[in-house]
């Protein structure tokens, strides 16, 4: 048996490993995608409760739309969600939390339910990076995603 992400909740706070990527920074000239894949032998999970970033001048060219796009499993775990954020305007509206520090200015988006990537799907990654045909014409936008790193066998 599978479990689900309301299956997760129903237990209370999730339990298992703190988990917190790479600080993935999208410049000019170096724009690859952050993806996410939990070990699928034995099976694990992610559970994304959070995507930290900061943009310094943040401007985005080429014959695309769209300032950072997500792809993740959908509920069934076999295909993929994608989500595109317009503009940088709509991503830091997005952000459910604003940290001020040392001048700077950090957005925090907490995506409700929390992204749930499992080993077991065939769809087992999430990636974060530039939408089509979009480039990084100046400026950067630094980001991490945190969350809990469960086994999959702790749910089953």
């Amino acid at each position: 048996m599978s479990f689900t992400i309301d299956e997760i909740y129903k237990k209370g706070v999730p339990r298992g490993q703190f988990y917190r990527s790479e600080l993935k920074s999208l410049t000019s000239g170096d724009y690859s995608d952050l993806t996410v894949s939990p070990s699928t032998n034995p099976p694990w999970a992610v559970l994304i409760d959070k995507v930290k970033f900061q943009e310094s001048s943040f401007v985005t060219g080429g014959t695309g739309s769209g300032a950072l796009k997500i792809e993740y499993p959908a509920y069934d775990g076999e295909s993929v969600n994608t989500y595109t954020f317009s503009s940088l305007t709509a991503l830091k509206h997005a952000a459910d939390e604003i940290i001020e520090y040392s001048s700077e200015t950090y957005y925090v988006w907490k995506p409700q339910p929390p992204i749930l990537v499992k080993g077991s799907n065939s769809e087992n990654s999430i990636t974060f990076g530039m939408p089509t045909s979009v480039t990084v014409a100046s400026g950067n936008l630094d980001f991490l995603l945190t969350g809990w790193t469960l086994k999959e066998a702790d749910f089953d």
